[in-house]
């Protein structure tokens, strides 16, 4: 796992964060068409972090500097496409994101094992989506 962070390493960070987010923003649809949105907010977290961890380990890149670029593609998305919350749902969804991203490497670089940390990462993820879900929003919705 790199530590240093060059213009190369950003330019194929950026790539990896682009290719998980597009990639995780299909499976995501798919599984919320197909088995519906509380399926999909449980499964998003396994989908995204194996998709961002393990582009970053396959391009060798800096495993947080991709989940900041994953992060920072899916602000962008809540920002164009939402309405009410969506400066809010931005900043918290990267702030997330990165420190998915923080708590996978730490676990992987304290275990050494790969697996151990994208299962932190999931685990931390998933705790999130439960916690940002069931605040309601303006409406009382959920």
């Amino acid at each position: 796992m790199p530590v240093t962070v060059g213009f190369v390493s950003i330019c194929v960070s950026l790539a990896a964060g682009l290719v998980s987010s597009s990639v995780a923003f299909v499976l995501n649809r798919l599984v919320s068409r197909f088995a519906g949105d509380d399926t999909a907010v449980k499964t998003a977290p396994l989908i995204e972090e194996v998709l961002k961890s393990g582009t970053a380990y396959l391009l060798g890149s800096p495993i947080v500097v991709v989940h900041a670029f994953f992060g920072s593609v899916e602000s962008v998305y809540d920002l164009w496409g939402s309405r009410g919350r969506a400066l809010t749902a931005a900043g918290l969804g990267l702030l997330g994101h990165v420190m998915f991203g923080a708590i996978t490497a730490w676990a992987w670089r304290a275990t050494g094992s790969g697996v151990v940390g994208v299962a932190a990462g999931v685990g931390v993820h998933l705790l999130w989506n439960i916690l940002v879900t069931s605040i309601p929003n303006r409406r009382g919705n959920r």
